[in-house]
């Protein structure tokens, strides 16, 4: 059984990748082998090999099975294979403990372990078992395979660079080592690389801090840092996001990069670069950061991933209520939104009730014009009707709105709160405060006005059931066609609210909010297009305002920071994809 997820694994070839022996005639391939290799690929997790064979009668055979581009760093040779599979480590610029070794001779196996404290081993057939879902990451774009291939183009330059002796800072001066730095914003756009560099990077994370992604958001969010995403390149190809840092009250709290960028000198720029901006800035595991890196250029292009506008072809649709405004602001800057948030009443007043997800099903239905809560765009929804990559819709309505059915034709509104009909007789005698604090926040006496006719023509039946609820979400999610996403915006249920008669409504908020709650939950995880903006890993109990809903600020932009990982991935996926799909010249 294999116990660790590897980063990398090393095939031996004869009776292990392919069946039987090369130099004794022709071998078979073995799909699932080959599939394997495929799917992981497409998951972040590369292939190499170490192998006693002839080099270029192993590569025609791989190549004859279409496979030879999946494999990097190939050490095909009569050697001994602990010192190969050694090599294959440091060119990757890994620790043996993110290697697997697969070799069918049990002999091979022991002698890698021994050379390699630390890698894991195992025969062929443990590869049985394996879900190649539950390792990595999705990358159907191949980028790590990409840079793992830019790598070993250096490599196989520097060799022949290295064949006589010479100074290795003058190949670092040849290979054209350029970085840019984003700052807030270009980490919240690429909030998920951020949170994997602190998940996966061992060797230079220079701070040896761990930071989980809620504490991420939060470091993100504080204004008291200086924080920077780092983008290197150089002639042979791109890194990507290889490095990140954060400077808190002048001292460099968080310092690490991808080993891709390892021996090119970037952490010791970067460093001078902080030192720089930050006159006198303290850190408590500087070492020798502070080597002579001149060889390495600043660039000054935007490292963003759109500027604003220029994300034509990827459309995100927004419904919601005010907690969605902050990310469907910041949203705008990388993608093409639409956005029904707040809409204004004739009254002048927003109507804040038509996201409720009765209204989005009552959408083209006729809404009754003499109520002034009720506007006519109130079930005129055309969020759905948009051509939409993703669509993000705020629940917070569903959570504390109370729903009125029309007795004649069985139409719900939505109007007041759950836990009491305040155009009842029982709402004026058991929560005075509450009723006058709700009507002064609506139309202006929009209460007294419509009492009569709301308790003639409609029954009160509470909030929308957690039955009901999860009717609405399931057919809200069946709406989203194929291939597209839909992102759910929950509310968070622990804390108290500041309102009127706070310590009866409180219970009775986080008891009905934990129930939708878990509706959303179980919605998310059985419906593919369903993805969760999860509020209540985000909001703490001092972060709660009126009614749970209302957040203080730290909170919105830690929201669309969770929006910007969400979308931005996906946009970038589908961008890609329909550049690929382009005829070459289109």
């Amino acid at each position: 059984m294999i116990e660790r997820e590897p980063k990398l694994i090393v095939w031996d070839l004869d009776d292990t990748f392919w069946r039987g022996t090369l130099t004794e005639g022709p071998v078979e391939r073995v799909d699932a082998h080959v599939a394997l290799v495929e799917r992981l690929a497409r998951r972040g997790v590369v292939s190499a090999i170490a192998s006693k064979n002839d080099l270029d009668a192993a590569r025609a055979e791989l190549e004859r099975m279409g496979v030879w581009e999946l494999f990097v760093f190939p050490k095909i040779a009569w050697s001994p294979k602990g010192p190969l599979v050694r090599r294959i480590i440091e060119q990757a610029r890994l620790r043996a403990v993110d290697v697997l070794f697969v070799d069918d001779i049990g002999a091979h196996r022991e002698e890698v372990r021994l050379a390699n404290e630390g890698i894991a081993v195992a025969p062929p057939e443990a590869l049985a078992g394996v879900d190649p879902a539950r390792w990595g990451k999705d990358d159907p774009a191949l980028s790590r395979l990409s840079h793992y291939k830019i790598l070993e183009a250096k490599e196989e330059e520097g060799a022949a660079f290295f064949s006589v002796p010479r100074d290795p800072v003058e190949f670092l001066r040849g290979a054209g080592i350029g970085v840019r730095i984003g700052g807030r914003e270009a980490c919240l756009a690429h909030f998920e690389r951020v949170a994997e560099l602190f998940e996966r990077t061992n060797r230079l994370n220079f701070s040896k801090i761990r930071l989980p992604r809620q504490g991420l958001r939060a470091l993100l969010s504080d204004a008291r840092a200086d924080v920077g995403a780092v983008w290197v390149r150089d002639r042979f190809g791109d890194y990507g996001l290889s490095g990140f840092y954060a400077v808190i009250s002048g001292e460099l709290a968080h310092f690490l990069f991808s080993c891709r960028v390892l021996d090119m000198g970037v952490e010791h720029f970067v460093f001078r670069h902080l030192e720089a901006r930050h006159p006198g800035l303290r850190c408590r595991f500087a070492g020798d950061l502070g080597r002579d890196a001149s060889f390495v250029t600043l660039s000054s292009e935007p490292p963003l991933p759109s500027p604003p506008g220029a994300a034509a072809g990827y459309r995100v649709a927004f419904k919601g209520a005010c907690d969605l405004e902050i990310g469907a602001s910041i949203l705008s800057r990388y993608v093409e939104t639409s956005q029904e948030l707040q809409i204004p009443l004739p009254s002048g007043v927003s109507d804040v009730f038509s996201s409720h997800t009765e209204y989005l099903r009552q959408r083209g239905a006729p809404v009754p014009d003499d109520l002034a809560f009720i506007g006519p765009q109130t079930t005129q929804s055309r969020v759905l009707d948009a051509d939409f990559d993703a669509l993000v819709v705020g629940l917070s309505v569903d959570y504390w709105s109370g729903l009125y059915r029309r007795n004649a034709t069985g139409q719900r509104i939505a109007a007041g709160w759950f836990f009491c009909d305040l155009f009842g007789e029982e709402a004026a005698r058991e929560y005075p405060e509450f009723v006058a604090w709700e009507d002064a926040s609506g139309p202006r006496g929009y209460l007294a006005a419509h009492r009569d006719r709301i308790r003639k023509d409609y029954t009160f039946e509470g909030g929308v059931s957690p039955a009901r609820f999860e009717e609405n979400l399931r057919w809200l999610c069946a709406q989203v066609p194929a291939g597209r996403s839909l992102v759910l915006v929950n509310v968070a249920d622990a804390g108290d609210a500041s309102c009127p008669h706070g310590a009866r409504v409180n219970p009775l908020l986080r008891e009905r909010y934990r129930q939708l709650n878990a509706v959303v939950d179980r919605v998310v995880s059985e419906e593919p297009a369903a993805r969760l903006v999860d509020v209540r890993a985000i909001a703490r109990p001092e972060d709660i305002q009126d009614m749970h809903t209302h957040l203080t600020r730290r909170c919105y932009v830690e929201i669309a920071t969770e929006l910007l990982a969400l979308v931005l991935p996906a946009r970038d996926a589908g961008l890609r994809a329909s550049a690929a799909a382009q005829p070459p010249g289109g």
